[in-house]
């Protein structure tokens, strides 16, 4: 690729493209993400080259995880991300990035459809958003797969082949998983299923609900007034942070050691009373210790 290239915006190899790729096929992915953002045109041959049965396993089979991984973040987190996607999913690619265990259904093209109807600007959180949502199908099933010894879901598996960081698994796990409850929450609203939404997902719940409302919604404009709509009370409940807040009760102390000691619980039930007491401050924002106690001594959890 020479100046006038450049100027032309117009992507093509210095060697001869296959020779390029068989190379380092790496640069498969690299060529993507700089088409995407200097907004290039690629020439015919490169195309070609591109889609070669070779490079393509070549790639698969002797490229690193972790090169892939590095390639396919700085994409979902780089300028023109949609571009890169619609790239993939045209030179057959996404079976590269996400590795599905053999003998399941490939989802892939299908979750790439339904994210490019989000539509988000450039953000780091968009790695996260995007990886789910290309995942979403396998979550809306829950297939699942047999790995060391128990039954794991196929989009923990596929995260863990793209070598994710742990945070990142546990962040598109987390919200795949959490799908179905937010949908719910979508049909009708429940301040306590939300709050305990919120309170596993942390700061990625709001992506859970992006993917939630337009999985729900085929209109747009639709999917973004029910996300609005949902904002708004969670924050008109004051629960929009609730995984910041503090118990009234310290229910984590000593294994419950408070409520065994206030209110003579035993076994189980500790359980049940820890979870009436998070309830409770969900749905008495300003309420005292004292308050949750005497509510706490009527509570019958049978």
């Amino acid at each position: 690729m020479g100046l006038s290239d450049l100027e032309n915006r117009i992507a093509r190899t210095p060697l001869e493209p296959l020779t390029t790729y068989l190379d380092d096929p790496l640069r498969v992915l690299r060529t993507i993400r700089f088409v995407s953002r200097f907004d290039l045109t690629i020439v015919p041959e490169v195309e070609v080259a591109m889609k070669n049965p070779e490079v393509i396993n070549t790639l698969i089979h002797k490229i690193s995880r972790e090169r892939v991984y590095k390639e396919f973040s700085l994409m979902m987190k780089g300028k023109n991300h949609e571009r890169s996607l619609a790239l993939l999913k045209q030179f057959g690619l996404l079976k590269v990035v996400f590795l599905v265990p053999e003998g399941f259904p490939d989802f892939l093209d299908q979750g790439v459809s339904f994210i490019e109807r989000l539509h988000r600007p450039r953000c780091d959180s968009n790695f996260v958003l995007y990886s789910a949502g290309i995942l979403i199908y396998y979550g809306v099933e829950e297939y699942k797969v047999k790995r060391n010894k128990k039954e794991v879901f196929v989009y923990e598996v596929v995260c863990e082949e793209l070598k994710m960081n742990n945070s990142e698994i546990s962040s598109v796990s987390g919200i795949i998983g959490s799908l179905k409850c937010m949908l719910e929450v979508l049909d009708g609203f429940d301040p306590l299923k939300i709050a305990e939404i919120i309170r596993r997902l942390k700061e990625n719940w709001d992506l859970c609900l992006v993917i939630a409302a337009y999985f729900k919604y085929n209109s747009t404009e639709e999917a973004e007034n029910h996300l609005a709509r949902i904002k708004e009370l969670v924050t008109g409940f004051g629960i929009e942070q609730i995984w910041l807040e503090k118990p009234l009760l310290n229910v984590r102390f000593i294994q419950g050691n408070e409520i065994k000691t206030l209110l003579k619980v035993e076994g189980k039930l500790i359980g049940a009373y820890t979870k009436e007491c998070l309830n409770w401050q969900v749905l008495h924002r300003s309420g005292t210790k004292e308050e949750l106690l005497e509510h706490l001594k009527s509570f019958n959890c049978t």
